[in-house]
């Protein structure tokens, strides 16, 4: 009678695992081990089989048969036949407590069955106990480590590869040790390997350890590397090691130029704990002389991610106009310590450069500080406010446009104004004359130095074709570019540095600045700002490219995206009904925050470098005049 139990058993188990008896287990009991033993097993119920089932104890897909995942609990009763094999259920007996049903289901070659019959009554009933101790899982079975050092680059970061066999998916533990194996050399860190590395799979087994910052020393050491084993064998010398390096002394970086705007630019940072993510500076030296301290913390994710260093690293710092004279000047950059230790000099210095100096807007005396200026319109006279004194010139009439710029290339700003097509100009210091029409009536003129070379070019952008016509004073005919929709408001200005002025306009509609970029003929996309704004692109930050801004009249507040390194400032500095001007008044190569106010009229300056300054000068109806105007 047992061994024919046993047959029909079997036959039982392989139908209950290869047939979709069980419903999907509920979520809190899909990681529970049943029972393994028959102690648990209600009174006047028998264990008549025990099988694996999916999906549980952590394991995807079938469970091995060597972890008994249920027991099928028959209840026993009159029905039970020995003489014909047959064991049937009764389906009206109450579940013990403490225990659940978690199926039934209908088993041929049981209580008269003797082939498959889709649609009968259950007569196998499969009970689970509820409060069972969990079955440990069996022990991994050991394999070796294995893995490499690939290397130490000079930035001390370390690379390389580990992983177990025996859990392919698991990322394992590396531990360094410097100038000697585990036990004699000296521990350096503990790195887990679990960058992607597309040729280690599955998972992920790369590693990317930065070394402590008292290995940047400029001397030669070893380093080893052990794989800490996932199935707890001993740790394992990866191939590769050990591995010779040297390190530079910290900080680490590198000055890798200076533009043709004069910007020295680079990175550095400190490979110390206190670095991490923290910015260093950057001190500059002109001619030997100390000139700035800058910090470091320009968005460089190249750095980032070659170095795997977080933060801002990165320097980019306008030269200041006191050096960019024309002769030539040496440039040195050194990196500062954080833990105090003496700053060093990063590669690429010296350099040496030679520089001219940048036009201020509306220097009409040429000292390359930007004069405060208005035009009257009642008279056509031009008052502005040079270090010289006051100083007044007729040039212009009621309905002209003021459009002061440097038409001749001499440095020094020239009155101009333009007249429903009519550019009339006044060369300063010569007082030449000179009258070009280039336009139609209802035109707007948008003058700038679209070549290059240093003068102001007429230029007109027409609504009406939304087309900009310029004439370019290096010679040449006229061109003309479509660029921009009716309702835009054009803002001309040099927003990529190349020394040429880019055609650009503003949509108030969505608060969108859109520029073409002459450098390389392309289109960048922006918003930042909103309808009501008043535009005021300039170069606030000294790096020789115009910044997007804008001026909320409704507090007071300027809005300025600096393209020096990518951040947002704003600042509150004027008030509703004032009129916007900025310029660079203290002649430091960046322009300043400068509001006219009509009410009393006071030009209110807020020098980047001087200091807030204010001065009464004009009259309400007076239009102070900006380049652009």
């Amino acid at each position: 009678m047992i061994r024919r139990l046993r047959a029909i058993l079997v036959v039982v188990a392989a139908v209950l695992v290869t047939t979709p008896l069980l419903p999907a287990l509920p979520a809190a009991a899909e990681s529970e081990l049943v029972c393994p033993g028959t102690a648990n097993i209600p009174v006047g119920w028998i264990h008549s089989d025990s099988f694996s089932i999916y999906n549980v104890c952590g394991v995807t897909g079938p469970v091995p048969h060597t972890v008994i995942t249920q027991w099928e609990i028959t209840r026993h009763t009159d029905r039970y036949r020995d003489d014909t094999l047959q064991m049937c259920i009764d389906s009206g007996v109450v579940i013990p407590v403490g225990w659940t049903e978690i199926a039934t289901s209908v088993v041929w070659y049981r209580c008269g069955l003797q082939t498959p019959a889709p649609g009968a009554a259950p007569n196998v009933r499969i009970i689970k106990c509820l409060n069972c101790p969990v079955r440990p899982p069996d022990p991994p079975t050991p394999t070796t480590t294995i893995g490499g050092l690939d290397g130490v680059a000079n930035t001390g970061v370390v690379a390389g590869w580990a992983q177990d066999p025996g859990r392919p998916g698991t990322s394992l533990t590396v531990h360094y040790y410097i100038d000697g194996p585990a036990g004699v050399g000296v521990f350096a860190g503990a790195f887990v390997a679990d960058q992607r590395r597309t040729d280690i799979q599955p998972g992920n087994h790369g590693m990317r350890f930065t070394l402590p910052a008292e290995w940047f020393d400029a001397r030669m050491h070893t380093l080893y590397a052990y794989g800490i084993d996932a199935t707890n064998d001993p740790p394992v010398l990866l191939s590769g090691s050990p591995k010779l390096f040297i390190l530079p002394k910290r900080p680490i970086g590198s000055f890798e130029g200076i533009d043709t705007a004069g910007n020295a630019n680079g990175w550095t940072l400190d490979p110390s704990l206190l670095g991490y993510a923290n910015p260093n500076a950057v001190d500059f030296y002109i001619d030997g002389f100390f000139v700035a301290r800058v910090p470091a913390n320009g968005p460089r994710p190249d750095i980032t991610t070659s170095l795997g260093y977080p933060g801002d690293h990165g320097f980019r710092w306008p030269i200041p106009p006191d050096y960019r004279d024309g002769s030539a000047h040496t440039l040195v950059a050194r990196g500062t310590d954080l833990t105090g230790d003496e700053g060093r000099e990063l590669p690429g210095s010296p350099r040496t450069f030679t520089l001219q100096r940048r036009a201020a807007a509306v220097d009409l005396d040429g000292d390359h500080r930007s004069d405060v200026t208005v035009w009257r319109p009642g008279d056509g006279v031009w008052w502005s406010l040079p270090a010289a004194g006051p100083t007044a010139v007729a040039w212009g009439m009621a309905g002209d446009k003021p459009v002061a710029g440097d038409y001749n290339g001499d440095g020094t700003t020239d009155r101009a104004v333009y007249r429903a097509g009519l550019w009339c100009i006044l060369i300063t210091g010569t007082n030449e004359n000179r009258f070009v029409s280039f336009g139609l009536p209802d035109d707007k003129p948008v003058p700038g130095d679209y070549d290059g070379d240093g003068k102001t070019d007429l230029a007109v952008f027409r609504p009406s074709d939304t087309t900009w016509y310029v004439l370019p004073s290096g010679g040449g005919s006229y061109y003309g570019f479509a660029y921009g929709l009716a309702t835009d408001r054009p803002v001309p200005g040099d927003y990529d540095g190349d020394g040429k002025t880019d055609v650009a306009v503003y949509r108030p509609l969505v608060g969108a600045w859109i520029v073409h970029q002459s450098s390389d003929n392309t289109d960048s996309y922006l918003q930042f700002g909103v309808s009501s704004d008043k535009v005021v692109p300039a170069d606030y930050d000294g790096d020789g490219r115009t910044d997007r801004a804008v001026f909320r009249p409704s507090n007071g507040t300027w809005h300025i995206m600096q393209s020096i390194d990518g951040r947002y400032r704003s600042e509150a500095y004027g008030m509703n009904g004032d009129v916007v001007s900025p310029a660079d008044y203290d002649g430091d190569g960046r322009v300043d925050l400068g509001v006219f106010r009509p009410a009393n009229g006071t030009w209110y300056l807020r020098q980047s470098r001087d200091g807030d300054y204010s001065v009464g000068f004009g009259l309400g109806t007076d239009l102070p005049v900006v380049y652009p105007s």
